[in-house]
């Protein structure tokens, strides 16, 4: 089978490349820059825009199923996550018909059933993307699932983590490194779903070769309260990094007022153990229309990526950490310990 992987020139393409092959596929990475990592055999690479339908017509001609995976990040500009994240979707959709594609799968985010407020005095500051970017991914999952020309799957993965993938944990994984405190908000006790990248793009094949039709969400296979998890991350990494704890209205304080001052909103994990709220899904129904079953836990996915962090921390330019976050990190701390 000849399977398009749109964005996928990242760490996630990668990984699904990687299971496309071991399967027998055949994959054509498209995506506006060339990968960096090496493609093999049974690998092409097409270097394009997913918005532009020509382009993309002559990318797809010959394969039977698209795993769209590009998308326009909540640091991209409103008209960028607009064109890319709700347009792009029909655009490339209109493309995989034209060229004979009979399956879709769209990567999609748990971050459409989330409530955002905007900031209330600017569309162009980090709180009001972050509205934008769910209000987009929302719209191009309906631009999808509407399609009668194609058969169409819509996935949701949960916060993505594994080598090459640290996100939100940058921070934690940086101080569990250097021997400093991981300050938490709160008790630590909400649990709080993660996904390892390697099972969410074995996920993405067998979605690829099914023939459900709707959203299915992924999620990790087991889920401890997060201080538990911070807990055995800092074991492994035998460091003398320990997990701190604050009082849940510091935390509270800090995650309403950041976005208020223009800087960037905290990450999900934050509000979920500000509010001490879990946030999970339910892998039955992924099980049910695929039978995919999540290998790796919560734990051995921050093992994961703090184990690549730590072999590729010095040839990497940076990490995503910003700086607003890592001074807020600090203020806690000192706080947390008066």
């Amino acid at each position: 089978m000849r399977v398009a992987v749109t964005g996928g020139a990242g760490f996630l393409g990668q990984m699904v490349v990687r299971s496309l092959r071991e399967r027998g596929d055949e994959a054509v990475v498209i995506d506006r820059r060339v990968p960096t990592w090496q493609l093999g055999d049974g690998a092409s690479s097409v270097v394009g825009d997913v918005c532009d339908r020509h382009a993309m017509t002559d990318a797809l001609q010959g394969c039977e199923v698209l795993l769209h995976s590009a998308f326009a990040p909540p640091y991209a500009s409103v008209r960028e996550q607009e064109r890319v994240n709700s347009e792009g979707v029909s655009a490339v959709l209109d493309a995989a018909t034209a060229a004979g594609v009979r399956r879709a799968v769209i990567v999609s985010s748990t971050i459409v059933e989330r409530k955002l407020r905007r900031h209330p005095l600017s569309k162009n500051l980090p709180a009001s993307r972050l509205v934008t970017y769910a209000k987009t991914r929302q719209r191009g999952e309906q631009a999808a699932l509407v399609r009668t020309d194609i058969s169409v799957g819509v996935a949701r993965p949960r916060t993505l983590v594994g080598a090459g993938a640290i996100g939100a944990f940058a921070l934690q994984l940086r101080n569990v490194a250097s021997g400093q405190p991981v300050v938490l908000f709160g008790p630590g006790s909400a649990r709080y779903q993660l996904l390892h990248v390697g099972d969410f793009a074995s996920a993405l094949t067998l979605f690829a070769r099914a023939t459900h039709e709707g959203v299915l969400e992924f999620g990790s296979r087991e889920v401890l309260p997060f201080r538990e998890e911070m807990a055995q991350l800092i074991e492994h990494a035998a460091t003398t990094s320990t997990v701190l704890l604050t009082r849940p209205f510091l935390g509270k304080a800090l995650i309403r007022v950041v976005p208020l001052l223009g800087l960037p909103p905290a990450a999900e994990i934050y509000e979920s153990l500000v509010h001490q709220k879990n946030v999970l899904v339910n892998n039955d129904a992924a099980y049910e229309a695929i039978g995919w079953k999540p290998l790796l836990s919560n734990v051995d996915s921050l093992i994961d990526a703090y184990d690549w962090y730590i072999s590729s921390k010095n040839t990497l330019p940076n990490h995503p950490v910003p700086r607003s976050h890592a001074l807020g990190m600090r203020l806690l701390n000192r706080l947390a310990r008066l």
